[in-house]
């Protein structure tokens, strides 16, 4: 059986217009059992995102995910208060924060082999991120099969991934209490 973790982020990297950053990722052994929601998702000429939906359609989308087999790992910073005290900005924030999702998803996978998406974005190129990947994958013993990076309109799980990235940004920043109705599935969530 192959895994799969889909990874995508929400809020920009620099110290103005969003106040927090997140990455967030759905980890399952079994893509269909996201079947209905991808069936929410529908293309129709438009890439669902949660930036781009309103809150009805968002908390519809999350309470039929609520019934589907999987788990939620997120990471998230307020850019200008990080609890470490360092602010990070940029590629260095993306990069940081992408490699404590990537820890945390291999220790909420409930199997060995995996297959590993990244929203496609200019943060880390290929190579860095299959080097994080093997690099993680390697202290957790797990076996990826597959690492790559997939546009969010075309791969499904991103767009997903999108929709808990954005949910945890905007709970964290502006109280929006969608987040909480997949609570049971968050595995590991971190404020850095």
């Amino acid at each position: 059986m192959t895994g799969l973790i889909a990874i995508d982020e929400s809020g920009n990297l620099g110290s103005g217009t969003t106040e927090y950053f997140s990455i967030a990722a759905i980890v399952t052994n079994h893509t269909r059992s996201l079947k209905k929601p991808y069936k929410m998702i529908s293309y129709h000429g438009k890439e669902w995102k949660w930036y781009n939906t309103d809150d009805e359609f968002r908390r519809k989308f999350f309470n039929e995910m609520s019934g589907s087999d999987f788990r939620i790992v997120y990471t998230f910073v307020n850019k200008n208060k990080p609890m470490s005290g360092k602010r990070i900005y940029g590629n260095d924030l993306y990069r940081t924060l992408l490699r404590q999702v990537i820890e945390d998803a291999f220790k909420a996978l409930p199997c060995k082999d995996v297959n590993v998406f990244v929203d496609r974005s200019s943060f880390i190129t290929i190579k860095e991120l299959r080097d994080m990947v093997n690099d993680e994958a390697k202290k957790a013993g797990v076996n990826v099969k597959k690492c790559d990076k997939a546009t969010s309109e075309q791969n499904k799980c991103i767009q997903i991934a999108d929709f808990i990235a954005g949910a945890t940004r905007s709970y964290h920043e502006n109280d929006n209490d969608t987040l909480k109705i997949l609570d049971e599935k968050v595995s590991i969530a971190r404020r850095y």
